[in-house]
């Protein structure tokens, strides 16, 4: 199993930084963050609506954003094995600061999490989408390997946990309401690292932790075709 993060895992998608943006470079930075966002449902339906929020409480002294698509679970599996794949998921960061005297640092920042509370049949469900290492492959040179990612991370009750973070530690899970509407949830208290605790999620590290040996079992069958692109 490699040990070196794949080249698909490592690059930024998009990666922006401005100082102090007008209207247009406002504008651009949004469309092209939209574009960077587009293949992940949870993402592309909150952005642009939290970002529209935020235009009203500029004008910003910098605004970052890094968007890192990470891997398919199953190359995220392959890449890191149990103790590691939580490296190659998808992530982002946006920020935006203020000007001098302005308002505190403003981040939205995601990342995979675990929803679930009861054991799932790992191999059982990696098996529902990708019924052999050949299918997997096909997904990925079709461009299909996205929709089964998303079915695969749902049947596994991993979800994307949108947080925004003003200033240290004023954090609040942000979420859209069935009209579409930004809701904020704060946390229920905090880890022993200091993170927030939501109650109805865990660091992703906790599920892969639990179902260590079948993960373990799913990065070997797979592991092949990772290496090679192809199967026998």
């Amino acid at each position: 199993m490699s040990t070196d993060i794949p080249h698909e895992c490592e690059r930024a998608s998009v990666f922006l930084r401005e100082n102090e943006p007008d209207s247009e470079s406002w504008s651009d930075i949004v469309s092209r963050t939209r574009e960077a966002v587009a293949g992940n449902d949870v993402w592309s339906a909150v952005i642009p609506t939290w970002l529209a929020d935020a235009a009203a409480h500029g004008p910003f002294g910098r605004v970052e954003v890094v968007v890192n698509p990470g891997c398919d679970f199953i190359r995220c599996l392959t890449a890191g094995g149990p103790g590691r794949a939580f490296l190659y998921l998808p992530s982002f960061r946006i920020e935006l600061r203020g000007r001098a005297g302005g308002a505190a640092v403003v981040r939205l920042r995601s990342r995979v999490e675990w929803a679930g509370h009861e054991p799932v049949a790992v191999i059982e469900r990696v098996h529902e989408i990708y019924p052999d290492p050949a299918a997997w492959v096909r997904a990925r040179r079709t461009g299909e390997v996205a929709d089964g990612d998303r079915r695969l991370l749902a049947s596994l009750g991993l979800v994307d946990t949108l947080v925004k973070q003003r200033g240290e530690r004023e954090e609040s899970l942000v979420t859209l309401d069935p009209r579409g509407k930004l809701e904020r949830r704060a946390p229920v208290g905090r880890d022993g690292g200091g993170g927030p605790v939501w109650g109805d999620r865990e660091h992703v590290r906790r599920f892969l932790r639990r179902h260590r040996a079948e993960l373990a079992a799913v990065a070997d069958e797979f592991a092949g075709a990772a290496r090679s692109g192809t199967t026998e």
